[in-house]
């Protein structure tokens, strides 16, 4: 079974602010952290960047598109997640600076243990990857915000 598949051990989560004249793209790119794996995926990049497996979303508010939340799942024994990630942020000074000078934080950074993983979409449903919403696009980002708001 893939670790995807699995319950993590530490969720993380950063709310961000991009500072004027910034978009969801220079995050994405200053967001990535540097490595020689690098590659883009279906719907994000792979890097082989820690030593556990460890799955980062980034969304955008719909109440502010400048406002980023990145969404940390990371898979191991609790005390190696939290060693790895201040390993990762001690050799990774260069991808901080690259978002210091586009965003910043808003929120103090939040880590938590999983206490329960529970599946509230139902056994056996079959679901395909619905395409993302275009973030990039102030028109579609509109729709979508007053669709919601409806």
């Amino acid at each position: 079974m893939p670790y995807r598949e699995k319950t993590p051990t530490v969720v993380s989560i950063l709310t961000r602010r991009l500072k004027e004249g910034f978009t969801f793209d220079d995050f994405q790119k200053a967001h990535v952290p540097d490595g020689e794996n690098y590659k883009k995926i279906e719907n994000g990049h792979q890097v082989d960047f820690f030593t556990l497996p460890t799955r980062v979303i980034n969304a955008v508010s719909y109440n502010d598109p400048r406002v980023i939340i990145s969404i940390g799942l990371s898979y191991g024994d609790g005390e190696d997640v939290f060693a790895d990630a201040l390993a990762g942020a001690a050799k990774d000074k260069a991808r901080a600076a690259r978002l210091n000078e586009i965003c910043e934080k808003i929120e103090e950074t939040k880590f938590a243990f999983v206490a329960n993983d529970n599946n509230y979409g139902g056994e056996g449903l079959d679901f395909n990857q619905s395409p993302l919403i275009d973030v990039t696009n102030p028109e579609v980002f509109e729709a979508v915000k007053a669709a919601l708001l409806g």
